[in-house]
This record gives C-alpha cells, sequence and structure tokens, in this order.
C-alpha cells in the first residue's frame, strides 16, 4: 500500500537552500510511515504469541523518482488474518466447503474458514491524511536545520 504525497512547493524549497533532497525525503516518508506502522500494530489480533504484531514493520524505498514506505508483515499467515479464508473470504474466492485439518494433540477440527480481521489497510485508510501532515511536517523541519 502506497501513499503519494505532493511536496513540489517544499521540494523547491530545498534544492534553492541546497540540502540533500533524497536524504531528507526519506527521513521524512519514514516518519510517515511510522503512524500507519503503529497503527496497524495496534489494530491486529493477538493471538497466543503476539508474533504477527510483532513482526510488523516499514520499509522507506528510493525508486529513484519516487520514494515510497512500505508497511507490512513477513508473517506467512497475515494475509489469512487480513482478508479471511474459506466461506468468509473477503475476496469471495475462499474455499466454499468445509474442511478438516489435524491438530498438534491430534485432535481433528472442521472449519469453514476464519473471519477477515483487516489491521492494515484500515490503518492506512485512517491515516492518510496524518502521513501526508506528517511527511510535509518534517520536511519542513529538517529544512529549518
Amino acid at each position: 500500500m502506497e501513499i503519494e504525497i505532493d511536496i513540489s512547493d517544499t521540494l523547491a524549497k530545498l534544492l534553492r537552500a541546497g540540502k540533500d533532497v533524497k536524504l531528507l525525503s526519506l527521513k521524512a516518508m519514514d516518519k510517515g510511515g511510522l503512524i500507519v506502522e503503529r497503527d496497524a500494530k495496534r489494530l491486529a489480533p493477538v493471538g497466543d504469541t503476539g508474533h504477527l504484531r510483532a513482526r510488523i514493520g516499514r520499509k522507506v524505498i528510493d525508486r529513484g523518482n519516487e520514494i515510497v514506505c512500505e508497511v507490512g508483515t513477513n508473517v506467512h499467515y497475515a494475509p489469512y488474518v487480513e482478508l479471511g479464508t474459506g466461506i468468509h473470504a473477503s475476496n469471495g474466492q475462499g474455499r466454499q466447503t468445509p474442511w478438516r485439518f489435524k491438530l498438534p494433540n491430534g485432535k481433528w477440527v472442521t472449519t469453514q474458514g476464519m473471519k477477515p480481521q483487516p489491521f492494515l489497510l484500515p490503518a492506512l485508510r485512517r491515516n492518510e491524511y496524518n502521513v501526508k501532515y506528517a511527511v510535509a511536517a518534517e520536511l519542513r523541519r529538517l529544512l529549518a536545520k
């Protein structure tokens, strides 16, 4: 998920000031991504271990002509938590029939899937304005140094 930010006025000021625009932009985007990361962690469901919540992070990427911040997790089951499974899959393409699986303790379980518990997309949507504001404010602060 990415957020686009128009910083053309601030960018022009940075260029006139002779600042390292790329470095300042990377720092500013990291501040904005931190807002989404924190909210995603707050919204993430916590199971027995809290592993999913603990593994949510952010990464700022310089793509040459644009800088983006990705917020997410590498936990393999995160998409199932975010989007749901089986008959509850948010895209409607989950398995439509029940299935069984065996737990480590030997007990068999029948399920039709798991309801979505979104945490990443809501964190992005709820904070889009805050991210834009934070990035612009951080650029202004860095410019004033």
